[in-house]
């Protein structure tokens, strides 16, 4: 291990022995980003947990860093597969987004999408593909269909249908999309090449 991460990870250490009170949000929450980079996903939760509570205690439930701090805990979940409780979560950050922004804002059509894929994982396709659509339509109406957000919708719903063996339907939505990945990362790209595979999966 190299000096400066073993620096690194004696202060981490050092931070993790203080009493709770001592350690602000931002303390907890660039703790959690370490583990979760390093792939310890078990104390990334744990961290992640501790960095709620902390935002609820310096910033009350209805601020920006609470909504943050729901949003990364969610996001630690989904990676670890607990789906249900990464959903139970992201509903939150989607109400509290709406709230926010709106209920016809690109902003919560982004956590919709999200909602999309994690009751996807559930295979929980009835509500999937509700919040899919919902998705999609404000995207459509508040950014357009040349923006990536929009094609990013298309084409998870083309893994929706995939999923299901409804392949007519999944390619339409691959073909839909694919124009606007390749504008927005290229074709050389990891999540073109990915369509690409999906296409000749399809």
């Amino acid at each position: 291990m190299k000096a400066k991460s073993k620096l690194l990870l004696h202060f981490l250490l050092l931070l993790s022995h203080l009493p709770c009170w001592a350690q602000s949000w931002q303390e907890f929450a660039t703790i959690t980003e370490y583990y979760y980079q390093q792939g310890e996903l078990d104390i990334a939760i744990e961290y992640a947990e501790k960095t709620l509570a902390q935002a609820e205690k310096e910033f009350g439930e209805n601020h920006q860093y609470y909504t943050a701090s729901l949003n990364v805990l969610s996001l630690i979940y989904e990676t670890a597969g607990e789906f249900e409780k990464a959903t139970e979560l992201c509903l939150q950050v989607a109400d509290n987004v709406k709230s926010d922004f709106g209920p016809n804002s690109p902003e919560y059509a982004f956590q919709l999408n999200i909602l999309g894929n994690l009751y996807r994982y559930q295979k929980d396709y009835s509500k999937a593909l509700h919040y899919f659509v919902e998705a999609l339509d404000i995207s459509k109406n508040t950014l357009g269909t040349n923006h990536i957000q929009y094609g990013q919708i298309l084409i998870n719903i083309g893994h929706f249908y995939q999923e299901q063996n409804k392949l007519e339907e999944a390619i339409r939505y691959f073909e839909s999309g694919i124009g606007l990945i390749e504008n927005h990362y290229g074709k050389e790209t990891e999540p073109y090449q990915e369509i690409l595979f999906s296409l000749a999966m399809a």
